[in-house]
């Protein structure tokens, strides 16, 4: 008695733990989910918004949500949760949630229009499924969701769409008695008459969800003016309704007439129906594969072809007729939309080995398109930054620019007019250890002239700016010409720095000790050092010892092309500034 009892209890929890199926149905202006109950359930609603969550608790351990949609469609319930004894609902309209309990054993809950009543208890007709004999009215149980039929409100085109959907989900496997026979087809297959929840057979072959569905649309977007399509633009985003969906789909398409494909994809995927082609296109554009589309590109006509050999989809082997029409719908396309998708298919055709057709799409590209001068861009930026430098409106954004700028230029006039304008740049700009790097980085043959610009350009810089970069700089002073050391030393000279000057001057005093101030290895301060002119008194001897000392200190350790070097060298700069600054303000007037 007691293992009668044991394995009584047993069967009772493994039927408690057998998973509730969410079962689902459209009904006009009003979508249905339904629960079978048997334990007498009761729930908690909640409802913020478009979010929904109905709150089972213990009482109902598991749910089975994952064939919800097959049923429905996303445009009123976007999404479907079930944890942990709640079921969460976010929806896609501005709708209402409501909940009831139906013929004792069922729980409805309807998302409807926030404005329109519940449906009626009961449905205004009863519907049978039948699962045995089709005329055997003994096999036929009575079905326990109660169904609104659709009235004459509902469009027709709405329920075709369900119709190819439900039969595209769920094919039907029992039929009911034929109203009349389906010409060409064989009698199996003939039109049977359906209840809403059941998926309707097939009419005819004709009537099939249809492998290439929107390739039409496919080519209508290539073949599209994308000038015309942006000039409309204004108008489809002024239109533009969240709620309205013929709004999104025209918003959409005119984005991807226009050539934006990705805003296209996601104006679509926003209500709740992604464009598979629309994928397609956006992953050719951005150079990536997301997969074949179903049924194979090579079935779908020729604008499909193209764009699935530019995504790099895997394509068999084609036949003359898709070969000729490929060619055929690519030579109609605008020259946007060739530069857009022809050159990735040509590269992907190559790499399928299939050089004839290749050649064949390449030759349909611009004319101005087929030899481009790899380095007229390049030419076109340098002559830009170039302009800049001349007139003396280049920031330092513009000159680190135009420094990369110059690995990418074959020698010649504007390679070197760019290196003399850097080093001019920077001169005006007392930037005396950046111009030491640029000056270091130029082939031997380019060094003069750029350390001539920069020297030109010191004479138009304050003196008290330009004493600093040309102390730098003392190291390359054997590169300059004999004209560019003379007005060098000028410079220092009206500067009170007399003995620097006279290291710069081709013609050195014979009394003129002799000093090496190099930006790196300097020998420190001693007897040698020089003082300034007789005239500049001791006022200005701590400030010499001080700067002697920081010229000839330890260089930095860091890389210039570091933060920490760059900020050691901004230091030693600016250091170097503030010492020749004091030694210039503490010399008597000349």
């Amino acid at each position: 008695m007691r293992a009668a009892f044991i394995a009584a209890q047993a069967l009772l929890f493994a039927a408690a733990a057998e998973a509730a199926i969410l079962r689902s149905g459209e009904h006009g202006d009003f979508t249905r989910l339904a629960i079978t109950d048997e334990s007498n359930l009761t729930w908690e609603l909640r409802q913020e918004g478009r979010t929904a969550t109905i709150d089972f608790g213990e009482r109902l351990p598991d749910l089975d949500v994952t064939r919800a949609f097959e049923r429905i469609d996303r445009n009123r319930i976007a999404a479907i949760e079930w944890k942990n004894g709640r079921l969460g609902l976010t929806l896609a309209c501005s709708c209402a949630v409501r909940m009831r309990r139906v013929n004792r054993n069922q729980i409805a809950i309807d998302v409807l229009p926030a404005e329109r009543p519940l449906p009626v208890q009961e449905p205004p007709a009863s519907v049978s499924l039948s699962t045995g004999q089709p005329d055997s009215p003994q096999a036929v149980p009575d079905v326990s969701l109660p169904l609104v039929l659709p009235t004459v409100s509902v469009p027709i085109a709405a329920r075709l769409d369900r119709a190819v959907r439900e039969m595209k989900a769920d094919p039907p496997s029992v039929f009911r008695t034929p109203v009349r026979d389906a010409p060409r087809l064989d009698p199996e297959e003939q039109l049977r008459l359906r209840d809403a929840r059941t998926p309707p057979p097939p009419i005819s072959p004709i009537l099939r969800p249809t492998e290439c569905g929107g390739v039409r649309r496919l080519a209508s977007i290539l073949r599209a003016d994308p000038d015309a399509a942006r000039a409309s633009l204004p108008d489809a985003l002024a239109r533009y309704d969240p709620e309205r969906p013929e709004t999104v789909r025209a918003l959409a398409f005119s984005y991807a007439n226009s050539g934006f494909f990705a805003e296209a994809l996601h104006i679509s995927a926003s209500n709740g129906r992604a464009d598979r082609w629309l994928e397609t296109l956006t992953a050719a554009v951005e150079g990536r594969n997301v997969g074949t589309p179903e049924g194979g590109p090579f079935r779908c006509g020729p604008a499909a072809l193209l764009i699935s050999l530019a995504a790099g989809q895997s394509i068999p082997a084609l036949t003359p007729g898709d070969r000729t029409a490929v060619i055929s719908f690519s030579s109609d396309l605008p020259d946007e939309r060739k530069r857009d998708f022809l050159p990735s298919a040509t590269d992907h055709l190559a790499k399928l080995g299939d050089d004839a057709l290749a050649a064949e799409l390449r030759a349909l590209m611009p004319v101005e398109d087929l030899s481009p001068d790899p380095l007229s861009e390049v030419m076109e930026t340098a002559k830009t930054i170039l302009d800049a430098v001349d007139a003396g409106s280049a920031d330092q954004t513009l000159i680190d620019n135009a420094r990369l700028l110059l690995s990418e230029l074959p020698s010649g006039e504007m390679r070197s007019g760019l290196e003399q304008g850097i080093a001019a740049a920077l001169a005006r700009q007392s930037e005396g250890l950046a111009l030491a790097e640029h000056l270091k980085a130029l082939p031997d043959d380019s060094v003069p002239d750029a350390l001539s610009a920069a020297i030109k350009a010191l004479s138009v810089v304050p003196e008290k700016k330009a004493a600093p970069v040309l102390a730098i700089l003392l190291s390359w002073r054997e590169r300059a010409s004999t004209s560019d050391r003379t007005e060098a030393a000028e410079m220092l000279r009206r500067s009170n720095l007399s003995a620097i000057a006279d290291q710069w001057s081709p013609h050195p005093r014979a009394t003129a000790p002799t000093l090496v101030v190099p930006v790196i290895g300097a020998r420190g301060p001693g007897q040698d050092w020089p003082g300034g002119d007789a005239g500049a008194g001791r006022a200005s001897e701590d400030v010499r010892r001080l700067l002697a000392a920081h010229l000839t200190s330890e260089q930095e350790t860091s890389p210039l092309d570091t933060i920490n070097g760059a900020r050691e060298r901004l230091a030693r700069a600016r250091r170097s500034a503030d010492l020749i600054e004091r030694l210039l303000a503490a010399a008597p007037e000349q």
